[in-house]
């Protein structure tokens, strides 16, 4: 029995390893491509129509954003929220305020900013569904697994055709298996496979449905 458990242990740690490593990657990649997707909205004229001066932050912001001065960018979002916090743009600043803050490794702040952005903003089809996705993130990176799981079930069920959807469930999953809920887990992880059958994760999300069903009893770990 202690030779079953040091090999589950030990292959848990693994994928939670290489999750944590390719992590990082995985938001910084899709926060850029948002970024550089705004940036051309701004550029090509099919601007909304909003004041004039937190257009112009909000651009200069976004800019210093996309090429990693985060520092810079940082004190223009907040300025930009400080004058027009209640301004779509401004309600915006607060996204970019979040990824700053998690890319920084502020955790507990960038939940807050994301949270404000998100309950302003539940409909906007990219921000919306990686606010909620960010907002997991950081409660599992707070080590508070079963809010992340939660909270990124509900990513997937409030934004099923969402870029994050099969991330998300996958996440949720790893995080049941964090907390022991094998049973959860399984549900969740085989709904993943069933639902985004060619997500490109799909092998880290068999090695997380192997493991569940390992710690239940379902897979006889000594035939492998």
């Amino acid at each position: 029995m202690k030779v079953k458990e040091d090999f589950l242990q030990n292959f848990l740690a693994k994928i939670v390893s290489y999750y944590y490593q390719n992590k990082r990657n995985f938001f910084i990649i899709v926060s850029a491509i948002i970024a550089g997707v705004f940036i051309i909205i701004f550029s090509i004229g099919g601007k909304p129509k909003t004041h004039p001066e937190a257009q112009i932050r909000f651009t200069q912001a976004l800019g210093l954003y996309s090429i990693g001065n985060l520092s810079q960018a940082e004190a223009q979002f907040l300025e930009l929220t400080r004058l027009f916090g209640n301004t779509p743009l401004g309600i915006k600043a607060y996204f970019y305020l979040g990824r700053i803050y998690y890319q920084t490794q502020r955790f507990i702040e960038a939940q807050r900013a994301f949270e404000k952005f998100y309950v302003k903003e539940k409909k906007n089809p990219v921000l919306s569904p990686a606010a909620l996705m960010s907002i997991a993130n950081c409660f599992e990176e707070l080590s508070e697994f079963k809010k992340a799981a939660t909270t990124y079930e509900e990513v997937y069920k409030k934004y099923p055709k969402s870029l994050y959807a099969a991330k998300a469930l996958q996440s949720a999953g790893r995080c049941y298996l964090l907390i022991n809920n094998y049973k959860k887990a399984i549900e969740v992880l085989e709904l993943a496979l069933k639902k985004f059958p060619n997500f490109q994760e799909n092998s880290e999300t068999k090695a997380l449905l192997f493991f569940a069903k390992s710690a239940l009893g379902k897979i006889n770990i000594s035939t492998y």
